[in-house]
């Protein structure tokens, strides 16, 4: 029997980490006799703290989330969905895939965006510890599913 594909978020996790290592670790400077500098520093430290408890909570999240690829069925989200009920896959604007399959239907959406001089792409995929592009998967569920996607 073949072994399963794991799809997994891509080295954001690893930016969020050492993100969220640098925002906790900045330390708080005594402010001496000036009242105005130990506020504005007590308030800039609240702040860091809140980023670097954002930056904790988007890498739980992203640890969790993963698509196994089994040779008759894959496993998202914790349910078990057969190819053979996948009825169809659609691409819908931001990048989003809806699937239906079965009485059920779900969403492959990214996870986080990278921008540069104005052009917006997802962030791709870890499959199996290699990084590929994010529209690989919902290519993959449609091929094993002998499928097309709707566009």
């Amino acid at each position: 029997m073949p072994k399963p594909v794991r799809y997994r978020p891509a080295d954001v996790l690893r930016w969020l980490e050492l993100g969220n290592q640098t925002l906790r670790q900045s330390p708080l400077k005594p402010a001496g006799p000036d009242v105005t500098k130990a506020l504005f520093e007590i308030v800039g430290k609240v702040v860091r703290e809140g980023k670097g408890a954002i930056a904790g909570i988007a890498k739980k999240n992203l640890e969790g989330l993963e698509f196994l690829l089994e040779e008759d069925h894959l496993i998202a989200g914790g349910r078990q969905i057969p190819y053979k009920d996948v009825r169809a896959i659609e691409a819908e604007k931001g990048g989003v895939y809806q699937i239906s399959a079965g009485s059920s239907s779900f969403a492959i959406k990214p996870y986080a965006w990278l921008e540069i001089a104005g052009h917006k792409v997802p962030i791709g995929w870890l499959r199996d510890g290699m990084e590929v592009p994010f529209e690989l998967l919902p290519e993959e569920i449609a091929a094993r599913s002998a499928l097309e996607i709707k566009r």
